[in-house]
C-alpha cells in the first residue's frame, strides 16, 4: 500500500479518522470476506450512502479507505434524550430507502440498518457500516453467518433463511420506532401516523411485509383519509375511549359555534367565536399537536422543546380568553 495518510484519531484497533491529502477519511481494516462487499461499494455512488473509495493490501491484511460522515447517529440523538417529529421521521426514512434501493439494485443487502449505522445532520442523510452486509444470492438457503445489531435483525438473519432486501425492510420498521418512541416496539409501539406501516415492517414472515424499499417509502410518503385521521386528536391511535371523548370534545365545540350565538348580532358572533376560539380551539389544537403543526414547524427541535412550547401556547391561549370578556364589555 503506497498511499500515505496522517493520523487524526483512533476510534479502536481497527479504524481511524485520517487525513489524506487534505481529505478526511475513515481507514479501516476489514476482514478478507469483506473485500467483495467494499469492491462493490466503491462502485456505487449515492447521497444516502458513506462512499467507499477504494480497498487495499499490506502484509496479509485488508484495508478499506470510507467517506467521514459528520453529523451524530440516530442513537446519539435518541440517547441525549431526543426523539423525532413526524416530518422530520419521514424525511430521514425517505432517504434511507433511497439509499437501500441503490444497494438492492446492486444484489447488496446491508444487515445492519440500526440507530447506531445513520448518520443525520440538518442536510444529510447516510447509511455507514458494510462490515456485515452481504450479496444476495436466489440459489441460497440461509446465511452461513448470524450477524445484526440486536433488536433491528429480522428473523431470517438468525439461520432459518437466507436475508433479502425485505431484511433490511424490517430494521427500518424497528429504526422508525424507535425514533418516534425512543423504544423498540416490543417494548413500546409508536402509534399515530406510522403505526400501520411500521407493523407491516416488522412481520416475522418476510412476505408479509413490504416488498421493497421504494415501496416503503411511498407508504411514508402517502396521504389520504387515513393520514388526516392520523394527525386528528384523538384519532391518532386505535384507542376506542379516545375517539369517543375525541367525538364528544368536537361535538361540543360544534354547539358552542352555532346554538349559543346570536347571528341577528354581528357584536355577539364575533364576541363568542373568538372567545371560543381562545378558550377551546387554540388550547385543544395546540396541546394535542393537531395536523402535526408542531412537527412541522419545529421540526429541527426535539421531543421535549415541541412540548414545552405546545403548553406556553395553550396557557397563553387560555389567558387571553380570560381577559377577552372584560375586553368586549368595555
Amino acid at each position: 500500500m503506497s498511499m500515505g495518510f496522517e493520523i487524526i484519531k483512533e476510534f479502536n484497533s481497527t479504524t481511524r479518522l485520517v487525513d489524506i491529502g487534505g481529505y478526511l477519511r475513515i481507514f479501516k481494516e476489514i476482514m478478507p470476506g469483506d473485500v467483495d462487499i467494499y469492491q462493490q461499494m466503491s462502485n456505487i455512488e449515492h447521497p444516502n450512502l458513506a462512499g467507499v473509495y477504494g480497498v487495499y493490501t499490506k502484509e496479509g491484511k485488508y484495508y478499506a479507505v470510507c467517506e467521514y460522515v459528520q453529523g451524530v447517529s440516530i442513537q446519539e440523538y435518541v440517547e441525549n434524550g431526543g426523539t423525532f417529529s413526524n416530518f422530520y421521521v419521514k424525511k430521514i426514512i425517505t432517504s434511507i430507502c433511497d439509499g437501500l434501493e441503490a444497494l438492492h439494485k446492486n444484489n447488496i443487502v446491508h444487515r445492519d440498518i440500526s440507530a447506531k449505522n445513520v448518520i443525520v445532520d440538518k442536510n444529510t442523510v447516510k447509511i455507514i457500516d458494510y462490515d456485515i452486509s452481504r450479496m444476495y444470492k436466489k440459489d441460497k438457503s440461509r446465511d452461513t453467518e448470524i450477524l445484526g445489531t440486536q433488536g433491528y435483525a429480522a428473523p431470517e438473519q438468525f439461520g432459518f433463511s437466507q436475508t433479502s432486501p425485505r431484511s433490511d425492510i424490517y430494521s427500518v420498521g424497528v429504526l422508525m420506532n424507535y425514533m418516534l418512541v425512543g423504544k423498540m416496539p416490543f417494548e413500546e409501539t409508536a402509534s399515530g401516523e406510522f403505526s400501520s406501516i411500521i407493523q407491516k415492517c416488522i412481520q416475522p414472515d418476510e412476505n408479509n411485509r413490504y416488498k421493497s424499499a421504494s415501496q416503503l417509502k411511498n407508504a411514508v410518503n402517502k396521504k389520504g383519509l387515513r393520514y388526516f385521521l392520523s394527525t386528528v386528536p384523538g384519532f391518532r391511535s386505535n384507542k376506542l375511549y379516545k375517539k369517543i371523548i375525541a367525538c364528544i370534545y368536537y361535538a361540543f365545540l360544534l354547539i358552542a359555534y352555532t346554538v349559543f350565538v346570536d347571528y341577528t348580532d354581528k357584536n355577539d358572533i364575533i364576541q363568542t367565536y373568538t372567545i371560543n376560539t381562545f378558550a377551546f380551539v387554540i388550547p385543544a389544537m395546540s396541546l394535542f399537536n393537531a395536523f402535526n403543526w408542531s412537527d412541522r414547524l419545529l421540526k429541527y427541535t426535539n421531543k421535549q422543546n415541541r412540548l414545552a412550547v405546545r403548553i406556553l401556547i395553550t396557557v397563553l391561549s387560555l389567558v387571553i380568553a380570560f381577559i377577552l370578556p372584560s375586553y368586549f364589555m368595555k
